[in-house]
C-alpha cells in the first residue's frame, strides 16, 4: 500500500532573486535563525555576468571547488556554482562567526546537511536545477524541492507508467487534451520528487511507494508538498515541514 502524500497549491506569488542579491547579502537582510526553523526557499536565476559566476566559485568548500572542476557541461557546472554558493551565503548570514565552525556533511543516502561543530545545531538543505534556474530551500527539518521545465515528452505515457501509481497515471490522462496532460504530469512529478527528496532517498526509492493527493488550499494536513506553476513555463514544488 503507498503512502499518502498529501499536496496543496501555492496561491501565492514565487519570487525571483538575483544572483547578485544572493552573494551580497542582500536577499536575506530579513532572515534568522529563529525564522530558517521553518522552510524558506529561494528561485534563483543562472547569470550570464562571469564576473558573478567567479564569485559564486570563490564561496565554496575546497570539496566542491574539485566537483566543480569536474563537470564538462557549462549549464551543469553554473547551476552547481549558483546553487552552492546561494547556501553558503544564507549560511554566513544566519551564523555570522560561527560561519566558520559549520560541517559539510551528508547522510548515508548522500543528501547534504549542515552541522555547527561542537553543537546539536543542523541545518537541511536541497537543491534542484532546470534551464536557467536554481532552487534552493533551506530550514532545520528535512527539506526536498524540485523545479522542472515544462516541455513536451514524446513517451508521456511510459514515463508516467514508470513513476506514477494506477491512480496517478488515470489521473494524468483524465483529459484528451495534451496540453493537460502534460500539465498534470509536471505537477505530479514535482510533488512527488520534492517528497522523496525530503526522505533523503530521491528516486533511489520507488517513486510508486508514494501516492499523491491533492487538496485544497484550506486543509489542515501535515508536512504538506506544495505546488506552484506560477512561473510561466514551470513547475515548482517543496515540502514544507516545520
Amino acid at each position: 500500500m503507498p503512502t499518502r502524500v498529501y499536496c496543496r497549491a501555492w496561491t501565492q506569488s514565487v519570487p525571483i532573486t538575483l544572483c547578485q542579491d544572493v552573494i551580497s547579502g542582500k536577499a536575506f537582510e530579513n532572515l534568522t535563525l529563529d525564522a530558517i526553523a521553518t522552510s524558506h526557499r529561494w528561485i534563483v536565476p543562472i547569470p550570464e555576468d562571469t564576473h558573478l559566476l567567479e564569485h559564486c566559485l570563490t564561496l565554496l568548500t575546497k570539496k566542491e571547488k574539485e566537483r566543480a572542476d569536474r563537470f564538462r557541461h557549462e549549464g551543469a557546472y553554473q547551476q552547481f556554482l549558483v546553487g552552492h554558493a546561494t547556501v553558503h551565503s544564507i549560511m554566513r548570514h544566519l551564523l555570522g562567526n560561527d560561519y566558520e565552525e559549520v560541517e559539510w556533511m551528508e547522510t548515508e543516502h548522500h543528501k547534504p546537511f549542515i552541522r555547527i561543530a561542537d553543537t546539536n545545531q543542523a541545518f537541511e538543505y536541497n537543491l534542484s536545477h532546470c534551464e536557467g534556474f536554481i532552487a534552493v530551500a533551506v530550514g532545520t527539518a528535512p527539506q526536498g524541492i524540485d523545479i522542472e521545465k515544462q516541455r513536451h515528452l514524446e513517451d508521456l505515457e511510459g514515463i508516467s507508467r514508470q513513476v506514477f501509481t494506477d491512480s496517478e497515471v488515470a489521473q494524468v490522462f483524465s483529459s484528451q487534451d495534451a496540453n493537460q496532460q502534460h500539465a498534470t504530469f509536471y505537477k505530479f512529478w514535482t510533488c512527488k520528487e520534492a517528497a522523496l527528496k525530503a526522505d533523503g532517498t530521491g528516486f533511489m526509492k520507488d517513486p510508486k511507494s508514494l501516492e499523491l493527493y491533492f487538496e485544497d488550499a484550506t486543509a489542515e494536513s501535515s508536512d504538506p508538498v506544495f505546488w506552484s506553476a506560477a512561473m510561466e513555463g514551470y513547475n515548482l514544488a517543496w515540502t514544507e515541514r516545520a
